[in-house]
């Protein structure tokens, strides 16, 4: 059997003294629990890449992205690649394409 050892410290309050318990750090509870925080890890990690991560891809979209240069350094060109995409009449096709095929899968 383990003896747990309580912390505590001496308070005098006007006559009697007090015993009151030391409070304990947050790395305790993660040295004492850490299994639960590994547990919690895998859906964290799940959490960053699939639902943030595609945030990213949002951001590049208005961005003139070239690999080389990376995600920082390429240019912003805000609203223009999308403006080039819905002034061509290929897209409409596409689009329309799209829409009926979804339809007659239902």
């Amino acid at each position: 059997m383990i003896a747990v050892r309580k912390r505590t410290r001496a308070v005098q309050d006007g006559q009697q003294m007090l015993y009151v318990g030391t409070r304990k750090s947050f790395l305790y509870y993660i040295r004492k629990d850490w299994q639960l925080y590994f547990l919690l890890l895998l859906p964290l990690l799940f959490t960053l890449l699939f639902k943030y991560g595609p945030m990213l891809g949002l951001v590049i979209s208005f961005k003139d992205y070239k690999i080389i240069k990376g995600f920082l350094d390429s240019k912003w060109v805000g609203f223009d690649v999308f403006k080039k995409i819905f002034s061509d009449k290929h897209f409409w096709e596409a689009c329309r394409n799209t829409l009926l095929l979804n339809g007659l899968a239902l």
